[in-house]
């Protein structure tokens, strides 16, 4: 198919695969157009009336999104929403491109009452102490099955790559993680301080959304904790495997 039925609107370099430098240029770019082809076809067949987007931020979903705006065909933009068993469903897209993003006035035409919430925090608060491991912490490790598949198809030229052979860099990952066990330091006497949540760094949010990573948000954080004269309380992501940011943080 031609690369009209998914004109780029926003190049393969600014999807998440390119930025976190999983994915080359080049790969990004025959994903996106292998894509469009398998669109094209199935558009052909069975004549598509929309299209569910998760996140869309890779090289696939931009050129989705792209097929679909060329032919006016409504989308709905997906993701993991901020409360347990609840998704998150824009139009426009997901964090900073969502619709919501640019009028969160719109929540206030939800009724909420002050009891409903406070019945709400509590329970929420009462979940998060029995159980303190975020879900992204105890899915570090992809399945076998579908990752020896999907390595398959690479090899034989029958499926586009989506990402680079991570074997051995997850290898000397795994092999190094004791080394950069954090310490946590006792806060019960910090009155006055800044807290730095930290996310993990090839989050898509903190890739395509943020103009520093994590390393440049700690020190400005400290320089805003030296300049209020206090101290700077810094929350790992559980889920964090890069050694830089774990051995500065060490």
């Amino acid at each position: 198919t031609s690369r009209g039925d998914c004109a780029v609107g926003e190049p393969v370099s600014s999807s998440y695969q390119v930025l976190a430098k999983t994915l080359k240029e080049q790969d990004a770019q025959a994903l996106f157009d292998a894509t469009c082809a398998a669109l094209h076809s199935l558009h052909a067949e069975n004549h598509l009336f929309g299209c569910l987007i998760w996140n869309g931020e890779g090289a696939a979903e931009k050129a989705v999104h792209e097929f679909c705006l060329n032919r006016e065909l409504p989308t709905l933009f997906l993701e993991i929403a901020n409360f347990p068993g609840k998704l998150f469903a824009d139009k426009r897209g997901v964090n900073t491109k969502s619709y919501l993003y640019k009028h969160p006035g719109i929540l206030d035409d939800y009724p909420v009452s002050d009891g409903d919430f406070e019945r709400w925090k509590a329970d929420y608060l009462q979940a998060k102490m029995r159980v303190h491991a975020v879900p992204q912490s105890t899915r570090l490790r992809p399945p076998v099955g579908s990752t020896i598949q999907d390595w398959l198809g690479f090899l034989l030229y029958r499926a586009p790559r989506d990402r680079q052979p991570t074997f051995i860099p997850d290898l000397i990952n795994r092999l190094r993680t004791p080394e950069h066990d954090v310490s946590c330091d006792d806060t019960s006497e910090a009155d006055n301080f800044v807290l730095l949540p930290m996310q993990v760094s090839n989050y898509t949010h903190l890739l395509v959304n943020s103009a520093v990573d994590n390393i440049g948000g700690l020190y400005q954080a400290l320089d805003i904790a030296k300049d209020l004269d206090t101290v700077l309380l810094v929350k790992p992501h559980p889920a964090e495997r890069d050694h830089e940011i774990l051995g500065t943080l060490q």
